[in-house]
């Protein structure tokens, strides 16, 4: 049985989530230096921005997971 499905899922929601908390940072502090800060882990998030980006991180590292477990069983 192959998890195509949930791994597409998990994958895209999970970068979703991320998008969404980058996308409330923006709005937040309407930094143009975003794409910078975020690979440097310098961004000042407030709870809930951290929150989402946290949840999308962990639903994509299980995304990334899966993909690797259904392509092992094949």
């Amino acid at each position: 049985m192959t998890y195509t499905f949930i791994e597409n899922i998990l994958v895209f929601g999970g970068l979703t989530l991320m998008v969404i908390s980058m996308v409330k940072y923006y709005q937040r502090t309407k930094d143009s230096k975003l794409f910078k800060k975020i690979w440097f882990s310098k961004l000042d998030l407030t709870k809930q921005e951290y929150l989402f980006n946290r949840i999308g991180l962990y639903i994509l590292i299980l995304g990334i997971i899966v993909r690797f477990m259904n392509n092992l069983m094949l």
